[in-house]
C-alpha cells in the first residue's frame, strides 16, 4: 500500500480533531481537542503532525484521511541532543494491516535521524499487542517505564 504523508497544519485542525477523538474513542476514552487547541499545538516548537491517505486517492474530504502520527523533537540534557517522542498514533480500523503506521513511524524515524536526535521513544499500552510488534519491528526496544499521574480536570 502506497501511502501520502504530509506534514500537517492549522488548516487541516478538522482532521485532525476528528482523528485524534477516534483515537481516544477506540480506547474507550474521550478527547475533548478542538480546533484551537490543535492550532496551539502546532504552533509549539518542535511538534508535528503528519497525516498519511492512500496514494491513489487525493484527498477530497476530511474523511479521506487515514491515519495520524504527532511528535515532538526536545532538546534532552542527558544525551546533549535532541529527542524525539512519537506522542499519539492512529489509524482508522479499516486500514489497519495495509502499512499506513508503519509508513508514518518509518517517517518520523529518517526526520528524527535527519534532525540529529539522539532516540526516538513511544509508550503504548503494554496489552496493545499490535503496537508493540509495529514499533519493535521499526527498530524500537522497551528500555524504560512510563509512569503517569492524571488530573481530573485535564
Amino acid at each position: 500500500m502506497n501511502v501520502v504523508i504530509v506534514t500537517a497544519t492549522v488548516d487541516d485542525a478538522d482532521v485532525i480533531v476528528r482523528l485524534v477523538r477516534e483515537l481516544a474513542e477506540d480506547g474507550g476514552g474521550t478527547a475533548r481537542v478542538d480546533a484551537a487547541y490543535v492550532g496551539r499545538y502546532l504552533g509549539f516548537p518542535g511538534r508535528t503532525v503528519l497525516l498519511a491517505r492512500a496514494a491513489a486517492e487525493p484527498p477530497a474530504a476530511a474523511n479521506d484521511w487515514v491515519g495520524l502520527l504527532a511528535y515532538s523533537l526536545d532538546p534532552n540534557l542527558y544525551h546533549a541532543a535532541d529527542g524525539c517522542l512519537i506522542e499519539d498514533l492512529y489509524v482508522v480500523p479499516s486500514w489497519r494491516g495495509r502499512g499506513v503506521g508503519r509508513a508514518l513511524v518509518a517517517h518520523v524515524i529518517a526526520e528524527a535521524e535527519r534532525h540529529g536526535c539522539a532516540e526516538v521513544s513511544v509508550s503504548t499500552g503494554r496489552d496493545n499487542r499490535a503496537a508493540l510488534s509495529l514499533y519493535r519491528g521499526m527498530g524500537l526496544d522497551e528500555e524504560y517505564v512510563l509512569l503517569e499521574k492524571h488530573f481530573p480536570n485535564a
